[in-house]
């Protein structure tokens, strides 16, 4: 089905059932959401962290090599977290073109962490060789984050945050002090949407002339 291919059984997901990215051959959102619903919040998931990172100038990337080029560089770079980095302790998952979350035992953090600061990626027997390097937010998994929603909120605040780094530095930590600040920011906006549905707010469009 486009761009997904079913699979039977993987260590790594602890489920039965998934679906795998063709073009990259790591998981889909679908597997890690049944991921963290089983691994995560129906277990203690204090041993885990969890990331979502962006590859920086991918379109440069793709300018450079063409997009199936760019996109097998892609393949080989987020293969290698999963299968030297991670392995069976955890899972790599894309999000969206480019995006992808990884959730994994935090022993690994700083392993992590340091291949998704840069690497040099060649393909083609040693044709193409490219460094790539990410943009990354990560979260150290605590009981305090209670749902799948709560940990996709975090993790594109930090995220949000890495991306504000101009220098070597292109990753970003939360901690639980961003949650309860998310978790205020969603209260605030859902008061507003129960004000405005009771009426208690009147809204008016204003168009420039």
């Amino acid at each position: 089905q486009g761009n997904q291919v079913y699979f039977q059984d993987t260590a790594a997901c602890g489920v039965r059932t998934g679906i795998m990215d063709i073009q990259t051959g790591v998981q889909t959102e679908q597997v890690l959401r049944d991921f963290l619903q089983k691994r995560i919040f129906a277990e203690n998931g204090a041993d885990y962290a969890a990331v979502r990172f962006n590859i920086c100038g991918m379109r440069m990337i793709n300018d450079q090599v063409g997009m199936d080029t760019g996109t097998e560089l892609l393949r080989s770079f987020v293969l290698g977290l999963q299968d030297d980095v991670i392995g069976d302790k955890g899972i790599v998952a894309r999000i969206g073109g480019d995006t992808f979350s990884a959730v994994f035992l935090r022993e690994l953090v700083e392993d992590v962490t340091q291949y998704l600061s840069g690497r040099t990626v060649t393909i083609m027997d040693g044709k193409i060789s490219r460094m790539v390097t990410t943009h990354a937010g990560y979260y150290l998994i605590t009981d305090r984050c209670r749902s799948r929603q709560e940990l996709g909120d975090i993790l594109d605040e930090a995220l949000r945050r890495a991306r504000k780094h101009v220098d070597e530095v292109r990753y970003a930590f939360c901690d639980d002090e961003v949650i309860e600040k998310l978790k205020e920011v969603r209260r605030i906006e859902n008061m507003f949407r129960e004000a405005i549905n009771n009426e208690e707010f009147i809204v008016y469009y204003h168009l420039n002339p």
